[in-house]
């Protein structure tokens, strides 16, 4: 699921957010299931997973990481639970801790949440298993997937979001770093190295760079958000030639890259730039 609806099955849903079904096959033939993210609703993302023939896989998820706590990207986690049906604190769900502290936005004078819809516990009761951590972890069972833990920033534009604060245990307003930002990686054999990303808060430079340490490879393909839709023309070419210059040959973009990047991205990388939309299918292998 994300922004747009895809136009390669009919009846597909967009809605402002990212889910992203990742399907990784070992060497032993057998198949895993990832999740990142889970979007608003998760009935947007029943109804496409039904249309794309896919429902099935998504019962089976081994997994379901979190690359942040916006509500556009873990809106839906709720209602996955429910869906799937599972005994307390049995589906791993792999995020930063920081992800479930309150998260709001001032909108008009008023408070709105925009974080996570639902507390740790009531998450843990519906069927999830919460492994929170900073630091990088492989995804348990899915092999070549690592869960990148907090993201150093070192180098490169952070996008940032107006107006988001999260809630102190005295009721206090903090302005929210979002350091829960992250991404997976997957090494893929006879490949390279694949980044699903949400919303890269974290600059994407930051993210790719991070990857190079914890898999020991340079990244050669980028899916997912980057957050560039505020970010200015200087800021947009560094991250550009960023990105060239750390070996990146394929992105697969959209949600909040915003157009002006998506453009100018897409001039630089021609045949390598593809622009996702709900439906969206990317595979990479030998070959």
């Amino acid at each position: 699921m994300e922004d747009y609806a895809g136009y390669d099955a009919r009846g597909l849903l967009g809605q402002h957010g990212l889910s992203v079904l990742l399907e990784v096959t070992g060497d032993d033939g057998v198949t895993r299931r990832v999740l990142l993210d889970v979007g608003q609703s998760f009935s947007v993302i029943a109804r496409n997973a039904a249309i794309l023939n896919v429902k099935g896989s998504l019962r089976r998820v081994d997994a379901v990481v979190l690359s942040h706590n916006h509500y556009d990207h873990s809106g839906g986690l709720p209602g996955l639970l429910k869906w799937l049906r599972l005994p307390p604190s049995t589906l791993p769900l792999y995020a930063h801790p920081d992800a479930f502290l309150p998260s709001i936005a001032l909108r008009g004078g008023k408070r709105v949440g925009v974080g996570v819809p639902a507390t740790l516990k009531e998450l843990e009761v519906l069927g999830a298993n919460p492994a929170l951590s900073k630091e990088p972890a492989p995804i348990e069972g899915v092999p070549g997937t690592y869960f990148l833990g907090e993201i150093p920033r070192v180098k490169g534009p952070e996008p940032k979001v107006k107006d988001n604060y999260v809630v102190l245990s005295d009721g206090t307003l903090k302005p929210h770093p979002l350091r829960d930002d992250t991404a997976l990686a997957i090494t893929v054999e006879g490949y390279g190295t694949v980044v699903i990303t949400g919303c890269s808060h974290s600059g994407i430079l930051n993210i790719v760079e991070r990857v190079a340490k914890v898999t020991g490879e340079s990244v050669r393909a980028v899916l997912g958000g980057l957050h560039l839709i505020s970010a200015k023309g200087g800021e947009i070419e560094e991250v550009k030639q960023g990105l060239k210059d750390a070996g990146v040959e394929e992105l697969h973009v959209g949600h909040c890259t915003g157009l002006r990047a998506e453009c100018e991205l897409m001039r630089e990388w021609g045949k390598g730039f593809r622009r996702i939309k709900s439906g969206y299918v990317a595979e990479w292998g030998e070959g």
